[in-house]
């Protein structure tokens, strides 16, 4: 019986052991995944400080990151280039001042309504129908308003 009573208690101990490991495992998981999140949530406040401080001192940089104040504003010019590039091959334009997607032909942007042209383009030809009373742009039926000046457009008879 000792034998029985020897395998049994090997058994009885290799069991344990392998409780603890998976229970070791198990809370080794845990702990990374919570010392992960951590690390996450350290570099969206890296993040977060960055910006700020990006923000409140574009115009004169600390000196301990003046390069990167120059690379930040740098990459800033090629995003600007990039999408007028974009707004370009798209037969689009962008607003000066608010950067919504506008139509190169648009006199005002439809984002923030700022005029876009200074003066609308005039027309080239005599038009037939229906034109604006101030600027002899032809307004489409059922249109109450002038899309090169925004004038309200005036029944015709």
């Amino acid at each position: 019986m000792a034998f029985f009573d020897n395998v049994k208690n090997k058994l009885t101990s290799t069991s344990q052991t392998a409780v603890q490991k998976a229970k070791d495992l198990t809370e080794m998981t845990k702990l990374t995944a919570q010392v992960n999140e951590a690390e996450k949530k350290i570099n969206d406040l890296y993040y977060k400080l960055g910006f700020e401080v990006y923000k409140a001192h574009r115009e004169e940089p600390l000196a301990a990151g003046a390069e990167y104040f120059a690379q930040i504003t740098d990459l800033h010019r090629q995003i600007a280039d990039f999408k007028a590039q974009m707004a370009t091959l798209n037969n689009a334009a962008v607003c000066p001042k608010c950067g919504a997607k506008i139509n190169k032909d648009m006199v005002f942007c439809s984002g923030c309504g700022s005029r876009l042209n200074p003066e609308p383009a005039p027309v080239q030809a005599p038009v037939t129908g229906k034109v604006c009373s101030k600027c002899g742009t032809p307004v489409a039926d059922g249109m109450l308003f002038c899309m090169s000046c925004g004038n309200k457009v005036e029944e015709q008879v």
